[in-house]
Formats: structure tokens, C-alpha cells, sequence
């Protein structure tokens, strides 16, 4: 009878190929990942007993320096934020937990949103949300809109098609 080889090769574990992708320059300074990149944030697969799912590499330098990330209450759980603004830094000195509201409040209290975010006003209720859970985000007084959805109502494309 004829034996089937194994020949798949053994993954190389993700701390390793965490740091095969870090440009670690100064204990204080930026450390740069070099590896794949989304929006400016690094990338790496996770090992297939932890789902294979691609994470986030700032994400990943905290689970190692760190340990695990709290899920937090919200629904977003908690969010790893870098205080240097740079989504590419994977400093661990650089990192630190928060919520999604908390991060979203320092994105706009640093002017770092885009477009109409200067204008943007967010509450002392820690952001509010629609009665689907989407944040709303103060545009103007007494307005409120959502954000990051269109209304499903709203007809787009050309007319009379």
C-alpha cells in the first residue's frame, strides 16, 4: 500500500513573522511595519489554530507584549489606539487601550477625520447611537446624522433609470 506524505510546511509561529516585519528603530521612536498594509495599518496572518484571519499587526504587538485584549463592554470591545498617529507604528510604547467612542472622541478632538470633521461635535454622553447601534455624530446643533450609512430610502443613479 502506498503511505501519503505530509508534505505541507510547518507555519512559521506569528511572533516570528511579527517581528521579521518590524523595523525596530529607538525604544522611543516608531517602530515601522514593513510587511502588507491596509489604509496605512500593517497586516498579518494569524496562525490556523487562532482562525487564519488576517489581524491587524498593531493589534498583534499588544496580544505580545501585553496579552490578550480585553473585550471590553462595548460593542466594538476595546480598540488598540497608537498616541503617536501613526497607524503603521507597532511600538508597543506607542499603544494603548480604549474604547471605540474614546478613540473616535481623540480622532476629532485632533482634527484627524476627514471631511466635515472640523464641524463634527461629540457629546458628553460618550456618543450616541441609533436604536440599530450606529453612532451618531453631531454635525451642526441640534442635528443629528448617521454615519458612514446612506439612507436606504434615498434613490441613487440616473434618473429615469
Amino acid at each position: 500500500m502506498c503511505e501519503v506524505l505530509d508534505m505541507a510546511r510547518p507555519r512559521v509561529p506569528i511572533e516570528q513573522r511579527f517581528w521579521a516585519k518590524v523595523d525596530k528603530a529607538g525604544e522611543d521612536d516608531c517602530w515601522e511595519w514593513t510587511g502588507a498594509k491596509s489604509r496605512g495599518y500593517g497586516t498579518i496572518s494569524r496562525d490556523a489554530a487562532d482562525g487564519g484571519k488576517t489581524a491587524l499587526a498593531h493589534r498583534i504587538s499588544w496580544e505580545i507584549h501585553h496579552g490578550e485584549i480585553p473585550k471590553g463592554l462595548s460593542y466594538h470591545g476595546m480598540v488598540v489606539c497608537h498616541s503617536c498617529d501613526n497607524p503603521g507604528c507597532v511600538n508597543p510604547r506607542h499603544l494603548r487601550l480604549d474604547t471605540q467612542a474614546g478613540n473616535l472622541k481623540e480622532a476629532v478632538g485632533k482634527g484627524r477625520m476627514g471631511g466635515n470633521a472640523a464641524n463634527l461635535r461629540i457629546g458628553s454622553d460618550d456618543l450616541e447611537r441609533d436604536p440599530s447601534g450606529r453612532y451618531l455624530l453631531d454635525a451642526t446643533p441640534g442635528k443629528r446624522r448617521k454615519s458612514g450609512r446612506r439612507d436606504p430610502g434615498r434613490r441613487t443613479g440616473r434618473a429615469g433609470m
